[in-house]
């Protein structure tokens, strides 16, 4: 997941980001069940990124939730500034994801075969 997330962190470094490649990334990101591994964290992060809060039967489901976000995204204007907050979102797992990789013992991963 980790090299995906640094992919997607690239894209959204560009100056213009298409409305399909970031609903595209959002999607990959709200299905993981690595970075949200319950629907709840998901209500978190969309409140965060988007200020938005759906109903508990929409948070029930994550491909309701999927649906709703991209229909959100696909009617706003500007999709820059989601693209910034997603981009400061994976930046956070990243180096989260490099923390603990030097705390754990996947520090020495390198050298040992």
């Amino acid at each position: 997941m980790l090299e995906r997330l640094i992919l997607y962190r690239n894209e959204l470094k560009n100056k213009t980001i298409y409305s399909y490649k970031l609903v595209g990334i959002l999607l990959e990101i709200l299905y993981s069940k690595e970075i949200f591994p319950k629907n709840k964290d998901v209500g978190d992060f969309l409140l965060e990124i988007f200020g938005v809060q759906y109903k508990d039967y929409v948070m029930r489901s994550r491909s309701l939730i999927v649906s709703r976000v991209c229909k959100f995204l696909l009617t706003e204007k500007e999709n820059k500034i989601y693209a910034r907050k997603i981009l400061k979102f994976i930046n956070s797992i990243i180096a989260e994801h490099s923390v603990n990789e030097r705390n754990g013992k996947d520090f020495l991963r390198g050298w040992v075969k």
